[in-house]
């Protein structure tokens, strides 16, 4: 293994759900999967901060990875916040069925 691909290792171990990430924030199981993509993303962000650079260009490229890794998690714990807020707002999965006896 590279040491480019060690770096994403941890991505590649939840790439479905990344591939799936919008039916992962609307399926009302989906939980387990945005969690195992905000912890890869994490633990790529922490590969890439380990990773060793022999120039200041690649210092540089390393700390813009890092910084975007971050922030993608970020993006993906806001985007299942909002989901979450949709379906609450909504009356959730059951969203216009009507209660009672039928």
């Amino acid at each position: 293994m590279t040491e480019a691909s060690s770096l994403y290792a941890p991505l590649e171990t939840c790439a479905a759900a990344f591939n799936d990430l919008q039916q992962a924030l609307t399926d009302p199981d989906g939980g387990p999967r945005i969690a195992a993509i905000r912890v890869a993303l994490e633990a790529a962000a922490q590969n890439v901060s380990e990773a060793r650079s022999a120039t200041a260009v690649e210092r540089d490229e390393l700390a813009t990875l890092y910084r975007g890794l971050l922030a993608a998690g970020r993006i993906v714990d806001d985007l299942a916040e909002n989901a979450a807020r949709r379906k609450h707002a909504t009356g959730g999965e059951h969203a216009g069925h009507e209660a009672g006896p039928v």
